[in-house]
């Protein structure tokens, strides 16, 4: 594959699955498996996901947060290879329909 065929590949995803647009086109573009290069609390963590996986994954942060924005911030391609990096924006709704008013 190259360079800008992964460039499209990915950004693909991105925009419309990770995004939260279209969970269910995870098929679309992924294998049956992938290995997915997490930080969680700055410790790596590779998972093993699914599209299906992916899909509820994405969609159990719809439902934790509500609708939500995605900034690609960065994006490496190497031939078939791609590294992004991107930043999520939301709210959790029961955490800030719960606050009190007088917490800053």
């Amino acid at each position: 594959m190259s360079s800008e065929e992964t460039r499209t590949v990915v950004l693909g995803f991105l925009n419309e699955v990770r995004s939260g647009r279209n969970p269910d086109a995870a098929a679309d573009y992924m294998a049956t498996s992938v290995a997915a290069h997490q930080l969680e609390s700055e410790r790596p963590r590779t998972l093993a996901r699914s599209p299906a996986n992916y899909a509820d994954h994405v969609r159990e942060f719809q439902r934790l947060f509500g609708d939500f924005e995605l900034r690609i911030d960065e994006l490496l391609i190497d031939g078939d290879r791609a590294y992004a990096r991107w930043t999520q924006f939301g709210h959790h709704p029961r955490w800030t329909a719960t606050r009190p008013a007088a917490c800053p």
